[in-house]
């Protein structure tokens, strides 16, 4: 569950904030350090996936919130539109992606290469 958070913080993360500076209470340079090569992996990650499998914009926007953890309930109110709209995306991201589950999706997202 921490590797979730993390990746979950890494995203609500700024670029800026995930720097050197310490901008939150509590946490130390390391972890923002931490947080920030979090950041950079999971950008990586989404990228080469995005590519890979010749997403949308939109999609590379649904692929990025399913693979931090969100539902699809949540997804809808991360991008502002409809828990249908993310269900058609999904569908299509699965479809490109060649998996055939969620779980499947978010596996391959992270050993894509």
């Amino acid at each position: 569950m921490e590797g979730i958070f993390v990746v979950e913080r890494a995203l609500t993360m700024s670029p800026k904030r995930a720097g050197t500076s310490n901008g939150r209470e509590g946490t130390t340079l390391t972890q923002q350090s931490e947080g920030a090569k979090v950041t950079e992996s999971f950008t990586a990650c989404l990228d080469r996936a995005a590519r890979a499998w010749g997403l949308t914009p939109r999609q590379r926007e649904v692929l990025a919130q399913v693979a931090g953890g969100k539902s699809n309930k949540e997804v809808a109110a991360h991008l502002g539109c409809a828990v249908h709209t993310v269900e058609i995306h999904m569908t299509e991201v699965l479809r490109r992606s060649g998996r055939a589950s969620r779980g499947a999706l978010i596996a391959g997202f992270w050993t894509q290469s």
